[in-house]
């Protein structure tokens, strides 16, 4: 009929995460998302592969190309809200995350460090970089710019 497409549909679920601790969010805060069987972000054959094999992750499933094969969404908000403690205001920060922005196999570096006098503190450097994860599977390539931007 001549007019515009309609809107893509979005989907909104809730996605559970795990915390190591909350210490009112001193210093460093790393949340964790486990690809289950209910994990939103997984495709229904990964699911299924899960299912049929007692809730654990699948060995065929366990190289770069097939976990990322195996996940599906377009963008992850992650949204925080929360209050200062120094005047008591509420402060607000959201990041959307798209599937380019995944790389399987590697984790966050390691930011906290102790000073000469053992305080405790943030290297705000290292904020963004990753390293490989530890095991015997290789993360995936990162390859021209993206090297950069990791």
């Amino acid at each position: 009929d001549g007019g515009p497409p309609p809107p893509p549909r979005r989907i909104f679920s809730k996605m559970d995460i795990q915390t190591d601790s909350h210490p009112f969010f001193k210093r460093v805060w790393l949340a964790r998302h486990v690809l289950d069987e209910h994990s939103p972000v997984l495709t229904n054959q990964a699911k299924k592969m899960i299912r049929k094999n007692k809730g654990h992750w699948p060995e065929e499933l366990n190289s770069y190309q097939a976990i990322r094969d195996s996940i599906r969404f377009n963008q992850i908000i992650v949204s925080l809200s929360g209050t200062c403690n120094v005047n008591g205001a509420s402060v607000y920060a959201q990041k959307i995350y798209h599937y380019v922005d995944i790389i399987v196999g590697y984790k966050f570096a390691t930011v906290l460090f102790r000073d000469r006098d053992g305080m405790l503190k943030v290297d705000m450097d290292l904020i963004d970089d990753v390293q490989e994860q530890d095991g015997d599977d290789k993360a995936e390539p990162l390859k021209g710019e993206a090297i950069g931007e990791y």
